[in-house]
């Protein structure tokens, strides 16, 4: 069990990156690395991508508990055993690899010409998810 302390992107996420500020989709030229790692992250945490390079993209010191919160729930969805909530690296590869198909999923809007409704459709989904919420 190492100690990681940073989280990475693949080295070819940064030219997406730079094409989402450029867009400025969701008001991201506002945005931290952090925040812009943990949308992709839930964009794709149903389908997690392992990374082929890896880039550092932020340091972990930047995480507040409400962000870590965020990084175990989302292993929890797929993970089971307990123990493995102890190893920090386990957790911090998922999360890259969530981030990983997050990035891809982006990518795959501006490739096909959709972005421009990528920020309604993504307000959309949330709304869905909210109504789904029995609170």
């Amino acid at each position: 069990m190492n100690n990681p302390d940073r989280l990475y992107i693949e080295k070819n996420t940064r030219k997406i990156i730079k094409r989402i500020e450029d867009e400025n989709l969701l008001n991201i030229k506002n945005a931290t690395n952090k925040e812009i790692f943990i949308w992709a992250m839930s964009l794709g945490y149903k389908a997690p991508l392992k990374l082929e390079s890896r880039d550092g993209w932020f340091l972990d010191k930047n995480l507040n508990i409400s962000d870590k919160a965020i990084f175990y729930v989302c292993y929890s969805a797929s993970h089971n055993d307990v123990n493995d909530f102890a190893d920090k690296s386990k957790i911090y590869t998922y999360a890259e690899e969530c981030a990983n198909r997050g990035f891809r999923i982006i990518n795959d809007y501006f490739e096909s010409g959709s972005i421009e409704t990528l920020d309604r459709r993504l307000l959309l989904e949330l709304n869905d998810l909210y109504d789904k919420l029995e609170i």
